[in-house]
Parts: structure tokens; C-alpha cells; sequence
């Protein structure tokens, strides 16, 4: 029988999701208050099939014998969505004191677990973000400056400060500024900064760098604690233009105290610099797709965010994980095209590394990678004569190469086009990475394409063979693409 004493609110959902984030308010008529429980169920929501997943004995009891009890669900919503929006209310629970710290919550650990790896920095970098990112945007009239913008106390911590020409280049010159992309720096990009700061070098036109206070980094990758320090985050780039203008006279700096980033961990402090240069049409620049891959390796690593292969045998990287999606697109504004590539460079590098365990390699293709492979290409060439050699008894009358991003029906009826509907013919498809070539997907779209071609009956007067290119050097090697004795450059 359903609990008389439980008032359940459970608001309408409207798409589908994987879990939600509910909510246990329990009257405590003694001390005239509230007491809260937040917790969350990766499953969907049956009334008073689940109670709650906690061993805490007050509230067990509680709510076995208290008068006036709520259950809400908050949110709705992705595994990993709900795994952070239960963080976030935990950790800014009672103003920002936290529930594990408040007597009137019943959590005494910030959740984590399954889908909560990495949660709770990453409530304490979108909370900073939050902050940073309306007086990034809003630089030219700051809204703290505002006197209709209500500042928050965690706001007026952060202090906006001109930091002088002198100032930035010890900061440059002593290596204090965090390294996101994979140079140091883009020298042309730098020259263009300079330009502009010699046509108009006042430091209200220019959108504010970011620096950390009472911190220093170790090898351009780890930041500490450090009284005094000072690293700057974003604007690496600005304040060499700067600097190197005879008309800069400095850059004004968002300062952040210790405080604030002191939950950060590893890769947050990247994933905040890469939010600062999310526009190509800023004064700043735009995050490369390189620069992107290693920053998924490096969230994937730090977060261990990992998924099943399958089969089921092993833990694989889960470069497409909601968390990193979500990251690239939302705070990055990255495009769709962009964080594809970026996925590819992350797969591509870390299938070359188990290759190159074993002295192999990936080989490209594509007309890039064949560029500037010469051994590769001249023997590419060649095998592709063969294929079209009227001297040899089984040949082709066109041969195709296509990417397997692009394969179907309507690229080869356009090379048939082409060739003036020669009726034989071999369409060679390369692939980017093994986890492509080995993918349901490409299964699929190769099915899709038989089954095209025989539903427009062209199976009856065009003879298409699908011919798979090597991926491996050692694949290449075996086919004659690549001698013994070389390898791909």
C-alpha cells in the first residue's frame, strides 16, 4: 500500500532519459525545519519501486516515523547529466557550505560512484565558469561595474586589475602560463595581435586574460599552490602581442583567488582556458582539432571515462561520452565537423601507440596522407594500374578510392557518371581508424549499399567489387603497398 505519509511530486517527462535526480524533504517538528536527501536512480521512475541508497541510519528512521515527507524528482536526464547535477546540489548546498558539512541534509559524502567520476571538480569549474564567463563576454562595460548587476559574494572575489606590460612579460618569460594548444604558441597569430595592439592598445577593447592567484606550474601542465604566484590560463597569445607592441601598455586580468580554483584538478584547468576561445571572430584563437583530441585523451584518462568493447572483454576509451560531447560543443562551440575530427586525431593516436608497441603503425590513405608518403603513394599507383591493365586477364574499367566517412550509393553512381558508365569497376574505401573499419556502422552502410544496388537493379548491369585498403603498415606490407624494407613516412 502506498505511504499516506509520503507526498510524491513527479513532474511529466517529456523525451526519453536514463536517470533522475530526486529529492527527500523530511519535517523535523522538534526543531521547526526541513531536512534534505538528494540522491540519484539509473533507471526509470516506478512509484515506491526505489527508496533511496543510503545507510544512514537517522534517515532511515526518519522516514519510517516522521509525520510530513516530500519526495520530489528534480530532474530528468543522461547517466552522466544526473551524476553531475546531484554533485552540484550537494556541493552548493546551504549557500556553498555543502551537505556532507550541513546539519540540515542528511548526505555525508559528495555522490560519486558509477557516472560520478569526476563530478565534483567539474561542478567546481562550471560554477567558476558561470562566474568568469558574463564578464569575458561583457568586457567592454564589465557587468560587475554595473550598478543593476547584483554581484554574489563568490563574484566580488574575483577582482578586475590592469596587470602591466612589465608584469606580463616576467609572467611569459618565467613560463607561467598554461599550455593548451599542442605549440606553445602560433608566431603568425601572435604577429596579428600585435598589429591590432598598435592600432588600438587600450586595454577596455580587449577582452580580459584570466590569471590564478598564489599559483605556479611545474612544466607547463600541472598548477600548485604557491603564495604569491601568479599563472595565466587564457591569453597566452594576447599577452605576447602585447608585449610585443611598442604601443602596449598592458592587459587588464580577471583575478582569480585561490578559493575558487582550489577544486580544480589536471585537465579542468585546460577545459577553462579552452571555454575562453570558444569564437573565431574574438581576438583569440579558435581551438584547433589537435589541440581538441588531446585534451579528450587527457578528460578520458583523469576521468576515467571508459566503456565496455563488444564483447564485453575489456575497458575501452569512450571518446563520445556525454561529458566530452557536451564540453566540445556546448562550452567550446566547436562544430559538429571539428569535434568529429578531433575524436578520429584521439583514436588514430592512441591505436598508433598500441601499434607501435609492436613496431607497427597506421598508414593514411586519403589524398593528404598519400601526399606526403612517397613510397606509399608510388606503390598505390601502381597496384591501381594493375587494376585497370586491359593486358591482365581480370581487370577493371575504373577503380575509385573513397573515404569510408562518405560511402554510398550516390558517390558511386557519380564516379559511374564519370567514367561514362563503364560497366566494372572497384571501389577502394580506406579507413581512418581500426574502430572504424571494425564498427557495426561501416557493417551497415556496406549492406546498405548491396542492398541499393540491387534494389535499383544495377547489380544486373554494373559488376562493383568493395575492396577494403590496408590500415597498418604491416597490412600494407602484406598487400605490397609498402616495401619491407620502407615504412610509412
Amino acid at each position: 500500500m502506498k505511504n499516506q505519509r509520503i507526498k510524491r511530486i513527479i513532474p511529466e517527462f517529456k523525451y526519453e532519459y536514463e536517470a533522475y535526480v530526486y529529492i527527500y524533504r523530511v519535517w523535523i517538528e522538534e526543531k521547526n525545519k526541513w531536512k534534505f536527501y538528494v540522491g540519484r536512480k539509473h533507471k526509470k521512475y516506478y512509484a515506491v519501486s526505489y527508496v533511496h541508497s543510503s545507510n544512514d541510519q537517522e534517515l532511515i528512521n526518519d522516514l519510517a516515523t516522521r509525520k510530513i515527507i516530500e519526495f520530489e524528482i528534480l530532474k530528468y536526464g543522461s547517466n552522466e547529466e544526473m551524476a553531475l547535477e546531484e554533485t552540484r546540489i550537494q556541493k552548493t548546498a546551504d549557500g556553498g557550505i555543502g551537505a556532507a558539512m550541513s546539519d540540515n541534509w542528511y548526505n555525508k559524502a559528495t555522490a560519486g560512484g558509477l557516472y560520478g567520476k569526476g563530478a565534483s571538480s567539474t561542478v567546481d569549474l562550471n560554477e567558476l565558469w558561470d562566474i568568469l564567463k558574463p564578464r569575458l563576454v561583457e568586457h567592454l562595460e564589465d557587468p560587475c561595474n554595473d550598478e543593476s548587476y547584483t554581484m554574489n559574494r563568490k563574484e566580488r572575489r574575483i577582482l578586475k586589475k590592469l596587470i602591466k606590460k612589465d608584469k606580463l612579460k616576467e609572467l611569459i618569460t618565467a613560463e607561467q602560463f598554461l599550455q593548451t594548444r599542442d605549440e606553445r604558441f602560433v608566431p603568425d597569430h601572435v604577429t596579428l595581435l600585435k598589429e591590432k595592439f598598435d592600432l588600438d592598445a587600450n586595454p577596455d577593447s580587449w577582452p580580459p586574460i584570466i590569471i590564478l592567484l598564489n599559483a605556479t606550474i611545474v612544466d607547463n601542465k600541472t598548477i600548485k599552490f604557491k603564495e604569491g604566484g601568479m599563472v595565466i590560463i587564457s591569453g597566452n597569445h594576447r599577452s605576447r602581442g602585447n608585449i610585443n607592441s611598442q604601443s602596449g601598455i598592458g592587459l587588464n586580468a580577471l583575478l582569480v583567488p585561490h578559493e575558487m580554483w582550489k577544486g580544480l584538478k589536471g585537465v579542468d584547468f585546460k577545459t577553462l582556458s579552452n571555454r575562453c576561445n570558444p569564437d573565431p571572430e574574438e581576438p583569440a584563437l579558435e581551438t584547433s582539432a589537435e589541440t581538441a583530441a588531446t585534451w579528450i585523451a587527457e578528460q578520458v584518462e583523469e576521468k576515467g571515462l571508459f566503456k565496455k568493447s563488444d564483447d564485453g572483454k575489456k575497458d575501452i576509451p569512450d571518446f563520445r561520452h556525454n561529458l566530452i560531447l557536451t564540453e566540445l560543443k556546448s562550452e567550446w562551440r566547436l562544430s559538429t565537423k571539428k569535434v568529429n575530427n578531433a575524436i578520429t586525431i584521439a583514436t588514430k593516436r592512441l591505436e598508433n601507440a598500441e601499434l607501435q608497441m609492436n613496431n607497427d603503425n597506421l598508414v593514411d590513405f586519403s589524398d593528404d596522407g598519400l601526399k606526403i608518403d612517397n613510397v606509399l603513394n608510388t606503390n598505390y599507383l601502381k597496384i591501381v594500374a594493375t587494376y585497370t591493365d586491359e593486358n591482365q586477364p581480370e581487370h577493371y574499367d575504373w577503380a575509385y578510392k573513397i573515404s569510408a566517412d562518405i560511402f554510398k550509393i550516390g558517390k558511386v553512381i557519380e564516379e559511374i557518371r564519370r567514367k561514362k558508365y563503364a560497366k566494372k569497376g572497384i571501389v577502394l574505401v580506406y579507413f581512418k581508424t581500426k574502430a572504424q573499419r571494425n564498427s557495426e556502422a561501416w557493417k551497415k552502410l556496406k549492406k546498405t549499399f548491396e542492398a541499393d544496388l540491387e534494389g535499383l537493379g544495377m547489380n544486373e548491369t554494373f559488376e562493383i567489387n568493395i575492396q577494403e585498403l590496408p590500415l597498418t603498415v604491416t597490412e600494407a606490407k602484406a598487400q605490397g603497398f609498402l616495401s619491407d624494407d620502407k615504412e610509412a613516412a
